[in-house]
């Protein structure tokens, strides 16, 4: 459940899906972000026409880390699950992921959403998937840092044409001075180009939401994704 091999399977999921197209836009949310981001590292690794098929990228909740209270979080969880406590792990993860305001508002849904988790999870997977997609280690490859660098600097093949980051104004885990240091390191490289242009990364946030923005507030963040790939 590691990066590498999830970036595999989606390239694999989108060449099948869509063999004829020569460009797709890809949004992705939190880890769905990240795995976005190393498929395109890959695309651009193995590129033999000097060509990413990837044209725009839609990121939100992905940062250069995590912040004190979200490494905190994330340890808490891998205690829990360690202890097979899956129903622990769901109460602090829907307290780390969504706002205090939006949980107050839905208070009473949240014990359906723990059963949810509880009934759709093994606490064997979500550890492996936890231990595996950490990000600790900012030299690691698979580091949203290091990923950054290399899509931003890679020579001889053509880059996403526009890359856009989102995050929640309260968010907890990836917070947006995260954010800002994660398009830094793109926009660091002054000069990068497609079809002549200079490439640099916007940055988007959506007030009165955690980490899940796409849940917390669904149609501002529709709206800026389809505003962004419609640009």
């Amino acid at each position: 459940v590691s990066l590498p091999p999830q970036a595999e399977k989606l390239q694999h999921t989108i060449n099948k899906a869509f063999p004829h197209i020569e460009q797709v836009d890809i949004v992705g949310f939190s880890l769905g972000g990240r795995i976005a981001m190393a498929m395109c590292t890959t695309m651009m690794m193995n590129s033999t026409q000097n060509y990413c098929k990837i044209r725009r990228l839609h990121l939100t909740g992905v940062a250069a880390g995590r912040s004190l209270q979200g490494q905190i979080a994330v340890a808490s969880w891998q205690d829990l699950l360690d202890h097979n406590n899956i129903r622990g792990f769901a109460w602090s993860a829907l307290m780390s992921t969504y706002s205090p305001a939006f949980l107050v508002e839905n208070q009473n849904k949240i014990q359906s959403w723990v059963q949810f988790i509880v009934d759709s999870n093994t606490s064997e997977g979500l550890h492996a998937l936890s231990i595996q997609t950490q990000m600790s280690d900012e030299q690691d490859l698979w580091h949203t840092l290091q990923l950054a660098k290399f899509i931003s600097t890679s020579d001889g093949v053509r880059r996403p044409e526009g890359i856009r980051l989102v995050v929640g104004e309260h968010d907890s885990m990836s917070p947006p001075t995260e954010a800002q240091k994660l398009q830094s390191e793109f926009n660091n490289n002054h000069g990068q180009q497609v079809d002549g242009n200079d490439v640099y990364v916007s940055l988007g946030v959506i007030e009165n939401s955690g980490h899940a923005v796409p849940m917390e507030q669904g149609r501002l963040w529709r709206q800026d994704v389809l505003g962004f790939l419609d640009e």
